[in-house]
């Protein structure tokens, strides 16, 4: 194990290469630094030359991260968090079932931007009352609060009935929440909520949307 004391610059004019190194001070490395085993920063490293890491980074936070594209710790820089992981979208409407054939979601987060993909299949018309507005749930993350109601398209659909060929379904975003709203929209239509009774016995969506979770 190599050590380096608190407040000491040392500086290596060619390369350095070691299986396990603490270093609590102020070091600057001016060649290539080949890490192999376990290391411990707990001030500032400077490397000047090639840094090789033969296995992953790992803090001993949460909630810690890499600032990117600066030279100084700025918050709005500061990559934090990088997830992926499988959701289960479903149908909500007020006094209404669900029946499904399929339920199929996957997504990723890198920092605040959340990529969510899934399709989502009846297996059934839906019953109780089928009048109120139909709702996208079960979103991994939560959308940002600060959200000004973002939509985006529902991507490719069936078996869903339309009042009119112009219009599409569309998501609305919920601030704060873990669903879309499902809009009708089109030219010249204004906006409507599709309903659970628009929705066919074999309805189904394949989608993927894009949206900001909170910080």
């Amino acid at each position: 194990m190599a050590y380096i004391g608190n407040q000491i610059t040392t500086v290596f004019p060619s390369s350095i290469s070691v299986d396990d190194a603490t270093i609590s001070g102020n070091t600057t490395i001016g060649g290539t630094l080949g890490v192999t085993g376990a290391s411990t920063l707990s001030s500032t490293l400077a490397v000047t030359g090639v840094s090789t890491l033969s296995d992953n980074i790992v803090f001993d936070a949460s909630s810690k991260g890499v600032h990117l594209g600066v030279t100084s710790a700025t918050s709005t820089n500061l990559l934090d968090d990088y997830e992926e992981g499988t959701w289960t979208p479903a149908f909500t409407s007020t006094g209404a079932s669900f029946s499904y054939g399929t339920q199929s979601g996957e997504y990723i987060k890198v920092g605040r931007i959340v990529f969510v993909s899934f399709r989502i299949q009846l297996s059934g018309s839906p019953t109780g009352t089928t009048s109120n507005t139909t709702f996208l749930t079960g979103l991994p993350i939560a959308i940002d609060s600060t959200a000004h109601f973002g939509g985006t398209h529902a991507g490719h659909y069936f078996q869903i009935n339309k009042t009119s060929t112009d219009e599409e379904p569309v998501y609305q975003a919920q601030p704060g929440d873990t669903k879309f709203e499902i809009k009708m929209v089109g030219d010249n239509q204004g906006e409507s909520n599709l309903t659970p009774a628009q929705m066919n016995s074999t309805a189904q969506i394949r989608s993927s949307v894009t949206y900001l979770a909170g910080s």
